[in-house]
């Protein structure tokens, strides 16, 4: 398990569509950064209350893959979006 699994991750910014109807993440600069549906529903959970480790889970029970599976995948969004000014914890 990731070390980070008991941090509360909290996004930051704002989900838009940009002039052509895809998703935008906006961080507070300004700065656009286009996004999947995937990765917006991630962005979406992380709402300061839940632990890494339980959106882990909640994530494992909408994909055929187990909170261990995916813990990489998701660790490395979380950091892209904390790059981003898009999540802090």
């Amino acid at each position: 398990m990731n070390p980070q699994s008991e941090c509360l991750p909290a996004r930051q910014g704002k989900l838009a569509k940009d002039t052509q109807g895809n998703l935008v993440l906006i961080n507070e600069n300004g700065k656009a950064f286009a996004v999947d549906n995937d990765l917006s529903t991630i962005w979406l959970m992380l709402d300061g209350q839940k632990t890494y480790s339980e959106i882990l889970e909640t994530l494992s029970q909408e994909a055929p893959y187990t909170p261990t599976e995916i813990d990489p995948m998701v660790s490395e969004v979380l950091e892209k979006l904390r790059a981003a000014d898009l999540v802090v914890w």
